[in-house]
């Protein structure tokens, strides 16, 4: 991943949230970053070095064949606004 400082962003930790259900975009995202920041503050770490995404298997699909969720400042290491 592309920091706009043109470094790489290269997370330390991802933490997944699973998810085999019908898609509720917003919801599962949400909770991935939840997830994130508790893991992130559990273990007294800078959130930056914790990425949060969910994984959403497609029904009849193959779990390779998942979709993997987050926000666009998650995936680039930007700095919440």
């Amino acid at each position: 991943m592309v920091r706009t400082t043109g470094r790489l962003h290269v997370p330390d930790f991802v933490v997944i949230e699973a998810k085999d259900a019908t898609m509720d975009v917003n919801t599962f995202v949400k909770e991935a970053l939840l997830e994130a920041d508790n893991y992130a503050r559990h273990r007294k770490l800078d959130r930056s070095r914790v990425e949060g995404v969910a994984v959403v298997k497609r029904r009849g699909k193959n779990w390779k064949e998942s979709f993997v969720l987050t926000t666009l400042s998650e995936y680039l290491g930007l700095e919440a606004q």
